[in-house]
């Protein structure tokens, strides 16, 4: 009898430790399952910058452009910038989340973006003097 009592708690200790083995294994496998992934992870600075510079110029032209045709640019160039940088719009909001979020890469990105931009800027401006003076010289 006494064996048998023995024989039973063994069996119960096993039981007990194979449970807790199992629910370990478990909460490993939901802890690693539920990581979530790191969506700019795939992106290059380089296809980040010109997305975000391409939104931003894209930005721009709505919002200097007549409120009534606002609705319909901003639709219009959505679709051009999600053609041109081949993501769908929800991958776009996506990515522009997640690069507000990580500061250094957002630095980064941000910093090239208005460089750019400045850049074109002063090229249009020295292309429009350029011009601006040869009229003058011809006159």
């Amino acid at each position: 009898m006494g064996n048998q009592i023995y024989e039973k708690s063994i069996y119960v200790n096993i039981c007990n430790v194979m449970q807790l083995a199992l629910v370990f294994c478990c909460l490993i496998l939901l802890v690693l399952g539920c990581k979530e992934p790191k969506p700019l992870e795939q992106y290059e600075d380089e296809e980040l910058i010109t997305l975000v510079m391409d939104i931003q110029l894209a930005s721009t032209a709505v919002s200097n452009s007549t409120k009534s045709l606002q609705d319909s640019l901003k639709e219009t160039y959505r679709a051009q910038v999600s053609k041109i940088h081949k993501v769908s719009y929800e991958e776009m909001d996506t990515i522009i989340k997640y690069i507000h979020l990580d500061l250094p890469r957002f630095n980064i990105i941000i910093d090239s973006v208005y460089a750019r931009i400045n850049r074109l800027i002063k090229d249009d401006s020295y292309g429009k003097n350029k011009k601006t003076k040869d009229k003058r010289v011809t006159k």
